[in-house]
This record gives C-alpha cells, sequence and structure tokens, in this order.
C-alpha cells in the first residue's frame, strides 16, 4: 500500500495515469482506517470525480454559453436546437446540471408528450424523440465537459413511432395506372 505514517498522522501516496496523489488522512487513527480512506480516494480519482466541487454550473448556463455557441459553429441545424433550448430552459433552467436525473427527464418526455403544439395538434411521439436526442446532446457535451459524470437521457427510452404514411394516387397517377392495367391507350 502506499500509506505511510509520520507521527501521529497517516498519509496517502499513488500515481494514477501519470498523475501524482498525495495528501494527509487526519481522519485515520488506523492504518486500517488510513487503507479505505486511501481505497475512496483512488476510487474518486477513477470516476474523474475527485478535487471537483459537488455544485455543478446550471443547466440553462451550460447550454447558453456551451451547448449553443458549439451547435452554431458545428451543426447546419442549430436554429432547431436553439428552437428547443428554450423549451428545455424553461422545465430545467433552475436546476444545475447534477440535479437532473432520469426521472425528470421521464417527467419531461411526458409533458411532452401531452402538450399541443402551436397548430393546435398533439405532438408526435417523432418529435418528442428528436426533442429527446438533442436533450441527450446537451448531456453528453456535459459530460465531455467533466461537468457530470453520466448522462441522465441514456435510461430514457424512446417513444415507439409509426412512420407509415397513407398515400392516395392523383387523378393524373389513377388514370396512368389503368392504362397501364388495361392496356388501353398510350402512356
Amino acid at each position: 500500500m502506499t500509506i505511510r505514517k509520520r507521527g501521529t498522522r497517516y498519509y496517502y501516496d499513488f500515481m494514477i495515469r501519470r498523475q501524482r496523489y498525495r495528501g494527509a488522512l487526519p481522519e485515520a487513527r488506523t492504518k486500517a482506517q488510513a487503507e479505505r480512506a486511501e481505497t475512496k480516494i483512488k476510487t474518486m480519482v477513477y470516476e474523474r470525480k475527485y478535487g471537483k466541487v459537488s455544485a455543478s454550473i446550471p443547466f440553462a448556463e451550460f447550454v447558453h454559453s456551451v451547448y449553443l455557441p458549439w451547435a452554431k459553429a458545428n451543426k447546419r441545424s442549430w436554429g432547431d436546437d436553439e428552437r428547443h433550448a428554450k423549451v428545455y430552459c424553461r422545465h430545467f433552467g433552475n436546476k444545475s446540471l447534477s440535479e437532473i436525473d432520469y426521472q425528470m427527464i421521464q417527467e419531461f418526455k411526458v409533458e411532452r408528450m401531452k402538450s399541443i403544439t402551436r397548430h393546435g395538434r398533439v405532438r408526435k411521439p417523432a418529435s418528442v424523440n428528436r426533442e429527446l436526442a438533442i436533450l441527450s446532446g446537451i448531456f453528453r457535451m456535459a459530460v465531455d465537459y467533466d461537468e457530470i459524470t453520466d448522462n441522465p437521457c441514456r435510461k430514457v427510452q424512446k417513444l415507439p413511432e409509426n412512420n407509415q404514411r397513407t398515400r392516395h394516387l392523383s387523378f393524373e397517377e389513377e388514370d396512368r395506372l389503368f392504362a397501364k392495367l388495361t392496356g388501353i391507350g398510350s402512356i
């Protein structure tokens, strides 16, 4: 182990990913307590939580300062992202990124399914799925920026989509079809 005792205090000293971590363990009174404390610190390092402040950036601030500028520079559909970001910020805006969890995303999904569009129609499952995909992209970027540890959208199930369309023939198409079938007339 990398535990050392100097005087009455225990100290840890180890390297992970070519980075050295060392410090005092003032709460440890025995070598076993020191080893358990060191194991917790190593776990935090492996999970990339070591040294992080538990309070993270507010959702709306992250969206406006990080995600939307990135989307504007890298996506042709940034206008859609900007429009959807207003909806997300209304729903999650005052919460920090770390506060938002799976249950809140589920509630957002249900709320969006029940909401009415600006044209007065019920929102389609495909539309809600696209909104969830953009929201997941925001959280994926927050994970990449080490603001949160995992994406809460990852566990959210997509809604089943009915993509079948009923197509009707125009009068001209109908005439051509019957002409072809009966062999009457030229096409």
